[in-house]
């Protein structure tokens, strides 16, 4: 049986987890590269870090940052892409944001199911649960799909080959968040059959022909 203190707790492991998600979805820290340079048309050991989002990149060179749209729109363009690889990558990509935005949706409606149960009453606390647990599951498999398709774009694009590109914090901060939904979604199915019932009853409106 779940009780007011269990959902409490999950909700605020819940409200944790999805700052983090939201985090990770508005930085451009997924996949970074740092390097000291010294191409033709930089100065000498010129300083280039290269930060790349679900949906920004940012490339700072010198000091001097630049920030556009990523994928851009001719990578993503079928007349304009360099390669079929392009955009491959392209849709991938956006794919991965997409689910990432999606569990962040998911995670937020959770929340408010949270709310709604916790001041429904016992009878809600006892039925809203699955529902719960389902919601918050969904969002951290979506989040893990997502995740996972940036570390596999990573490891096999060929956008990626240059060494020195990782994994970085957004990702990191995403994997959290997944695991906390994931895990208080288990805990809380556990709670609700290895807790014992609420003691007490709750009282009940009178109404015609019935007799409290």
């Amino acid at each position: 049986m779940t009780r007011p203190i269990v959902y409490g707790a999950a909700l605020a492991v819940l409200i944790a987890a999805t700052i983090m998600t939201i985090t990770s979805v508005a930085t451009t820290e997924w996949v970074t590269y740092s390097s000291v340079s010294s191409q033709p048309g930089l100065t000498n050991n010129s300083q280039i870090h290269d930060k790349i989002g679900l949906y920004k990149r940012c490339i700072t060179v010198d000091g001097i940052k630049h920030c556009s749209t990523f994928p851009d729109e001719k990578t993503c363009s079928s007349s304009g892409g360099e390669s079929e690889y392009d955009r491959a990558l392209c849709s991938t990509w956006k794919t991965a944001g997409f689910l990432e935005i999606l569990a962040v949706m998911i995670e937020l409606v959770t929340v408010v199911g949270f709310v709604l149960a916790i001041g429904g009453g016992k009878q809600k606390r006892e039925k809203g649960w699955k529902l719960l647990c389902a919601l918050m599951g969904a969002a951290g498999v979506l989040s893990f799909v997502g995740m996972s398709i940036v570390a596999i774009l990573l490891d096999q694009d060929d956008m990626f080959n240059v060494p020195g590109y990782k994994l970085d914090r957004s990702w990191y901060l995403a994997t959290v968040s997944g695991v906390m939904t994931v895990a208080m979604s288990f805990g809380l199915a556990l709670s609700a059959f290895l807790l014992a019932p609420e003691d007490g009853y709750e009282i009940l409106m009178d109404s015609p022909g019935v007799r409290v």
